[in-house]
Order: structure tokens, then sequence, then C-alpha cells
């Protein structure tokens, strides 16, 4: 059986992430967000700790490859068994 992993993000932490998915930098996601440098980067940790992302630039390369579904909701895919809790 395939089990997805899903996660939850907020509006907000789903726009960011679909706009860095986008390729557009941060200072234009502060300006098309009407939102503060410092106000980003707490969306952008917030989505690295609920994806389980290492820092850098691992955020770019997972926004590539996940499947971005309605606000809120972001199916990553399968987690390693070893990481399920029944």
């Amino acid at each position: 059986m395939d089990i997805t992993y899903i996660i939850r993000l907020t509006k907000r932490e789903y726009q960011v992430l679909n706009m860095i998915r986008n390729g557009i930098c941060r200072d234009d996601v502060c300006r098309k967000l009407y939102i503060s440098r410092r106000t980003l980067e707490n969306h952008i940790s917030n989505v690295y700790y609920k994806l389980e992302v290492p820092k850098g630039d691992g955020l770019y390369a997972m926004a590539k490859f996940i499947n971005l579904e309605e606000a809120g909701l972001i199916i990553v895919g399968r987690k390693p068994k070893s990481e399920y809790i029944w």
C-alpha cells in the first residue's frame, strides 16, 4: 500500500513556497505579498520545518518536485517506513 505524507501549510506559507517554486526572488516576494523581509524569513523557516528540508538550497529543490495541491495542503510523497508511527 502506498501511503502519502500530507503537510498542512498556512495560506501565506503556501503562497511563499509557490513563489519560490516559480523562481521569484525574495525581495520580489516581499513586494508582491506586502510583507517585510523578516516576516518572509519566518514563513520560509516554518516551511523548512514542516517539510523537514535541510536549510540552504534544499527548499527550492524540494519545491520543484512536490505536488502543490489546494491552498494549505501539500502532498510530498512517501516517507521512509522507519518514520511512520503506528
